[in-house]
């Protein structure tokens, strides 16, 4: 009987660390395929970046991959109609889900992408002026933006910003491959159409 107890406990963890591992290799994958879609959309090849977006929002969301593909380059590449601005996105940092949840025959998390965004502004303004243009930064990005170091010259003002961004990771076994949908104010309900709510709960603070 006791044989039979140490064989169960043995199963038990061995059983409990490849769990573990799986978990771990999942979460370790959606923050490197997330480190592949922002390089795309630095790089602005959104024909390519779209394909890492979950088809499953495009369905809640009733978009097709064009209107995503459209959409993210209005949030990449828009800025470029507006003379006097000039953004560059630099590097992101990741953190992998804290949480898995298994949903289904798929595995859903929650990662943090802090974007670090350089934006440029050719004129000259005074402090006042560059103070107005930080609140209105940091009100439209409602808690997600932080303004970081100030640079003034001679004709432009620069400055270093942050955007924290919740996104949902979605990892399909079958096909191996993790999808993505970034959380948007305003799209609670589009969430909770394809995700566990422990997701949505998790990023209700963007949504």
């Amino acid at each position: 009987m006791k044989l039979k107890f140490i064989f169960l406990f043995v199963y038990l963890l061995s059983a409990s660390a490849i769990c573990q591992a799986q978990s771990q290799q999942v979460g370790d994958l959606m923050k490197s395929d997330f480190e592949k879609f922002y390089a795309l959309l630095k790089q602005k090849e959104f024909d390519k970046a779209v394909n890492y977006v979950s088809e499953d929002y495009l369905k809640a969301g009733l978009f097709s991959k064009e209107q995503m593909k459209n959409l993210l380059k209005s949030n990449f590449d828009n800025w470029e109609t507006l003379p006097d601005l000039k953004v560059t996105f630099k590097d992101v940092n990741v953190l992998p889900p804290k949480k898995l949840i298994q949903n289904g025959d798929k595995t859903f998390g929650v990662l943090e992408a802090v974007m670090h965004i350089e934006m440029t502004i050719t004129g000259n303004y005074d402090q006042e002026e560059i103070e107005t243009t930080l609140s209105v930064i940091e009100a439209i990005g409602k808690g997600r933006h932080k303004v970081g170091n100030v640079v003034k010259k001679d004709g432009s003002t620069t400055l270093a910003l942050t955007d924290k961004r919740l996104v949902a990771g979605i990892y399909n076994p079958t096909s191996k491959n993790v999808r993505f949908a970034i959380a948007e104010i305003g799209l609670s309900y589009t969430f909770q159409k394809f995700l566990p709510k422990e997701i949505v709960a998790e990023m209700k603070t963007q949504l």
